[in-house]
């Protein structure tokens, strides 16, 4: 599985670090260029790449948590722990969302990827500039997926699963056929 994930994720090595942020308990960071897409008739700027993380993980800078997975369930400073009322997924709420922002607000565009490493049960280190270290620790099957906004002209995303070896190469071959069929199209 280390071999599979490598070669998945190192096209991000050398990349810069654009984005990053969740949607309900998913955590995602964008790699790579800017870039334009459409998307039900809105146009809006997107990376290049997006690492999609449903897992436990957690970024680190020297010896220190900046963030990690288990603040989306906890509330936001000033937001009282014993609140019945507090909703961990709302935006803004959660202890995620602080740390992320001076996350975003610490990476520029000379933040990169400086190595990728993998386990053999599909645990992640993104090794960044900066000294930042994005660690993934795999738990179930079904965790992980980098998304490419693939040939830009088709305005289409492809994902590509981390389920285990055989599965992320047949995905790669339905992909690089897919890809092949809509540019001659």
């Amino acid at each position: 599985m280390r071999k599979a994930i490598r070669s998945k994720l190192d096209k991000l090595v050398g990349l810069n670090v654009r984005c990053a942020g969740r949607a309900s308990n998913l955590f995602w960071l964008g790699f790579g260029e800017k870039i334009l897409v459409t998307r039900r008739g809105k146009t809006e700027e997107v990376a290049e790449y997006a690492l999609h993380i449903q897992c436990s993980w957690r970024i680190v800078k020297g010896n220190k948590i900046v963030v990690a997975s288990r603040d989306f369930y906890s509330p936001r400073t000033g937001l009282d722990d014993e609140n019945e009322y507090f909703e961990w997924d709302v935006q803004g709420n959660n202890r995620f969302d602080e740390p992320v922002e001076f996350f975003i607000e610490g990476i520029n565009e000379h933040t990169i990827v400086e190595r990728v490493d993998s386990d053999e049960v599909g645990g992640l280190k993104i090794f960044l500039s900066q000294g930042y270290l994005v660690e993934v620790f795999r738990i179930r099957q079904k965790t992980m997926s980098i998304v490419s906004s693939g040939d830009f002209s088709t305005e289409r995303k492809t994902a590509l699963t981390l389920l285990s070896q055989e599965k992320v190469l047949k995905t790669s071959n339905r992909i690089i056929k897919e890809t092949k069929k809509a540019q001659t199209r």
